[in-house]
């Protein structure tokens, strides 16, 4: 077999070299870690710069100790986070997470600051972990998936800077793989995703489209356990600071609070490019409609499920202007449901390169992004949408669905 047609076939991609790339790059992570670690003074919580350890978890437990020894307003007022996170880290300050989440957000976080800081971010980022490698064994069926998971950079980034991007995820995977035999619970974890509503925007277009009316009945149920318990935190008083906070965090987004670069979204990527901001959205409009129209479109189909898990979560990313690089955690679920599809049904042409380069391009877009503030991370997911569609459109997917 010619050098070419190894690469073609992605016989060159074999297990042990996956493995090898995936140890590779966890080595590299490990030791950017135990450097930043090294400027923490001996068992404080902030390095010599006066960044927290877990980052935005700071933001976090700060909100938890405010639902259990404040008023749930205050958690709405910036000066009063601020104080109580500057606090807690004995610090100026200056070094602030705010608080955009809604009271539903309050019922996922609230029992973080029953335990001290450092070991509550322990448990937070091992019972992420956990959960989602679960969720993506059970997609790909090979323990493989633990090392090449390890080595994806959004999971890396999720873990060090004390995000809840690998929640979201563990909830959309795991409401993907009971849909076909457990609708209803399906919906419920569908709905467990309105403390970030943002990235479920492509749920209810997908489930109407194959017309999963259980699964919807589980979502109304799940949105109202989830909101009477938010009710239930943060009162009415809470739920209206929030709304009254819906300005401070379109401001943010418009007028880069948060650096284009850390972010992943179409929008942000057309403002770093320097373009106005109602260009910016819509290019974001027509990302938006156009990866809807998608998901309909293959969710209506008789295609193989996995197709479908795929476009969706290889949508979630595109289809909201507040994405951030570690929220591209789904697209590691879309590759892995087009790795056990492959699995299944065989691999077409180049479908191996594809997906491995889908799955090492975040090492290059979110360093390129945190140091030229420059946005490339739709250029990593537009290609595996073009991937899904080929399989979807190509003979091998006449067959009946799985």
């Amino acid at each position: 077999m010619t050098k070419s047609a190894a690469w073609r076939d992605g016989r060159i991609f074999t297990p042990e070299r996956v493995l090898l790339y995936s140890l590779a790059v966890i080595a590299v992570y490990l030791a950017l870690v135990a450097g930043w670690l090294a400027t923490f003074p001996r068992l404080g919580l902030t390095d010599s710069q006066g960044m927290p350890l877990g980052g935005d978890f700071l933001g976090f437990w700060s909100a938890s100790w405010i639902g259990l020894h404040r008023p749930y307003p205050d958690l709405y007022n910036n000066d009063v986070l601020r104080g109580v996170e500057a606090q807690i880290l004995k610090t100026d300050g200056s070094n602030y997470f705010c608080w955009l989440y809604p009271p539903m957000a309050g019922v996922l976080v609230w029992p973080l600051a029953l335990l001290p800081y450092g070991a509550s971010f322990v448990v937070w980022a091992g019972t992420q972990l956990a959960a989602v490698l679960l969720v993506l064994r059970r997609i790909v069926g090979h323990r493989l998936v633990y090392p090449a998971a390890l080595a994806f950079a959004p999971l890396a980034l999720n873990i060090f800077a004390g995000q809840n991007a690998s929640i979201s995820t563990a909830l959309l995977g795991g409401g993907l793989l009971l849909l076909p035999r457990r609708p209803l619970l399906a919906g419920v974890l569908f709905a467990s995703l309105c403390y970030k509503p943002h990235l479920g925007l492509l749920i209810p277009v997908a489930l109407l489209a194959a017309r999963q009316w259980r699964a919807m009945a589980g979502g109304v149920l799940g949105g109202t356990l989830f909101g009477g318990a938010s009710l239930l935190l943060a009162g009415i008083d809470g739920w209206a600071a929030f709304l009254a906070h819906g300005d401070y965090a379109r401001t943010i987004l418009e007028q880069g609070g948060v650096t284009w670069g850390k972010m992943a979204s179409v929008y942000a990527s057309l403002r770093s490019f320097g373009l106005p901001d109602g260009f910016a959205w819509a290019g974001q409009g027509v990302m938006t409609f156009g990866v809807a129209a998608l998901v309909a479109r293959i969710w209506a189909s008789d295609c193989r499920y996995a197709l479908k898990a795929a476009v969706l979560a290889a949508g979630v990313p595109l289809a909201t202007p507040f994405v951030l690089t570690y929220d591209l955690m789904p697209v590691g679920l879309a590759i892995a449901w087009m790795v056990a599809d492959g699995f299944d049904f065989g691999f077409q042409p180049w479908d191996k390169v594809v997906l491995m380069a889908l799955w090492l391009a975040p090492l290059i877009t979110l360093p390129l992004g945190l140091t030229t503030d420059i946005g490339l991370a739709p250029l990593a997911v537009l290609p595996l949408l073009v991937l899904i569609v080929r399989r979807w459109r190509g003979p091998r997917l006449l067959m009946a669905a799985a």
